[in-house]
């Protein structure tokens, strides 16, 4: 991440807190990449629940590998 990411890069939409939304962040790197307090991070452990090809991968076969 740049160094034009702000330590508090999330921002409520339509009145909705991100701070109830589902937002953290995993193995983030760079300039920008600081932790914070809100900044939430994502466990390891379940990071491994998400995955590219389980986001990526549609009914065409495509399969991601990174």
């Amino acid at each position: 991440m740049g160094p034009h990411i702000k330590d508090a890069p999330w921002t409520d939409m339509s009145g909705f807190s991100w701070r109830e939304a589902r937002f953290s962040e995993h193995r983030n790197s760079g300039p920008g990449a600081t932790v914070t307090p809100d900044r939430p991070q994502l466990p390891p452990a379940s990071a491994r629940d998400h995955t590219a090809a389980d986001y990526l991968a549609g009914p065409d076969g495509w399969r991601p590998t990174r």
